[in-house]
């Protein structure tokens, strides 16, 4: 059959007719789409937030272990840095102050001298400048010659034959004589008649001093108050308006359980001295003594299981003015293997006894 030509949409319309109703199909072709309307699509809207991922913890790498010449400390992240500490450098010593030359205090200075037609001998033990600067010039007379010569010492009280030149030309005389130096008596061989004479404050410069007994013909030189001959540092009672003078090397001062000043030596085990609460001693009496011009009652006892003898003092004049009810009473005790050298040392601190202002 010939099929005439005719419009083209018409004629495609009629060739799909004719396939369908052939039976045959296409598998390739899809159904074609319906031409119902769709709605329109909804616009979408994205809100996207943000969720922050977990903060990660962070664990710090431990440091690496360096060679000791260069390994640098790691601090700990959870310990606060400790300050570096300041080290700490030995005590500076504080400076021992410069002493005046001739400054108070008691000087272990002084010589000795013979007179070797009248035979006694003249010491001088020791010199005392005070605050006024005026010396006390200790002195000790004994007699050489062990015969029956009755031998007297006459008193030196204005006796301006003594007196003392310094290494500059200057010349002191004496003021004062006390002690067995302030008086006349007839003296005896092996015992020491022990006296002072007062002398006027040397000049700064002087560096030297010589001592003349011109009525005696003695003469002592070489006298001097450097302060490495100083020996009196002063120590403070508790029960008495009195001092002792001290040199540092030999003694150590406290407070003793009876609570007064306590004087312990050195250099000698179990030798000590101390200011005694005021009372009466309890000793068996000795003697009566005097030691560079202070007078003492002597008392004693011994204690053999302990090693040592108790002395009791008790001073009765020749320390200053002070005004006591009751004498001062001090208590030494003397180690029986150092007994002399000890008694020395204590006499030494006995004779230093002055009075203060309270």
């Amino acid at each position: 059959m010939k099929i005439k030509s005719c419009h083209p949409i018409l004629a495609s319309l009629l060739l799909i007719a004719f396939l369908i109703n052939s039976g045959c199909s296409s598998p390739d072709l899809l159904p074609a789409a319906t031409s119902t309307s769709l709605p329109p699509s909804p616009t979408a809207t994205f809100t996207i937030t943000a969720t922050p991922l977990p903060t990660s913890t962070l664990t710090p790498l431990p440091s690496p272990t360096l060679p000791p010449d260069t390994a640098t400390p790691t601090a700990s992240p959870t310990t606060a840095a400790s300050p570096t500490p300041t080290p700490t450098l030995p005590p500076t010593s504080t400076p021992t102050p410069v002493l005046a030359y001739g400054g108070p205090g008691f000087y272990n200075t002084g010589g000795c001298d013979e007179d070797e037609v009248y035979f006694f001998r003249l010491c001088i033990t020791g010199i005392e400048v005070l605050q006024t600067g005026k010396m006390i010039v200790y002195v000790s007379w004994s007699r050489t010659d062990n015969t029956k010569i009755l031998r007297v010492k006459w008193t030196d009280v204005g006796n301006h034959d003594i007196y003392i030149n310094d290494d500059l030309g200057n010349g002191y005389n004496q003021e004062q004589a006390g002690g067995w130096m302030g008086k006349s008596f007839a003296f005896y061989y092996n015992v020491a008649y022990n006296g002072w004479y007062v002398f006027p404050r040397p000049v700064q410069k002087a560096r030297s001093l010589t001592f003349f007994d011109d009525s005696r013909k003695l003469i002592i030189p070489g006298i001097s108050l450097d302060p490495e001959s100083l020996i009196g540092i002063e120590a403070r009672m508790v029960f008495y308006p009195l001092v002792w003078y001290y040199a540092r090397a030999n003694w150590t001062t406290t407070i003793s359980q009876e609570g007064g000043l306590l004087m312990t030596h050195r250099k000698i085990a179990n030798c000590l001295v101390q200011e005694w609460t005021p009372s009466q001693p309890v000793g068996k009496y000795k003697n009566n003594i005097e030691i560079n011009g202070v007078t003492y009652d002597l008392y004693s006892w011994s204690e053999p299981d302990k090693g040592w003898s108790v002395r009791e003092y008790v001073a009765l004049k020749g320390f200053g003015s002070a005004t006591l009810e009751i004498p001062p009473l001090f208590r030494a005790t003397i180690p029986s293997d150092n007994a002399n050298l000890c008694a020395n040392e204590v006499a030494t601190l006995l004779g230093s006894l002055k009075a203060v202002n309270p």
